[in-house]
C-alpha cells in the first residue's frame, strides 16, 4: 500500500519538526494531495490513524485537500502552544 509509505514519511517529518520546537499540541495537519497521484483518501486516513497512534499526533486531525498534479505536500500545521 503506497498510501502507508507516504503517510509514514509525513508523520516522521512532522515529528522531527516538533522535536525542534518548544512543547506544543498539534491540532491539525493540512496536506494537499494531487488529484493525479492515484492515492485513495480513505487509505491515507486509515494509514494516518495507525501511524499517529501513540505519538504527539494521536489527537491531531488530518485535513486532506485535493489539488491538481501528483504531489503530496505538507501544507501547514495548526499548533496550540
Amino acid at each position: 500500500m503506497h498510501e502507508y509509505a507516504v503517510i509514514q514519511t509525513l508523520v516522521e517529518t512532522v515529528l522531527e519538526t516538533l522535536r525542534k520546537r518548544p512543547p506544543c499540541t498539534v491540532r491539525e495537519i493540512h496536506v494537499s494531495v494531487g488529484s493525479e497521484s492515484g492515492y485513495v483518501e480513505d487509505s491515507l486516513r486509515a494509514s494516518y490513524e495507525i501511524l499517529a497512534q501513540g505519538t504527539p499526533l494521536g489527537l491531531a486531525r488530518l485535513v486532506l485537500v485535493v489539488r491538481g498534479g501528483q504531489a503530496v505536500t505538507l501544507e501547514r500545521l495548526v499548533l496550540e502552544e
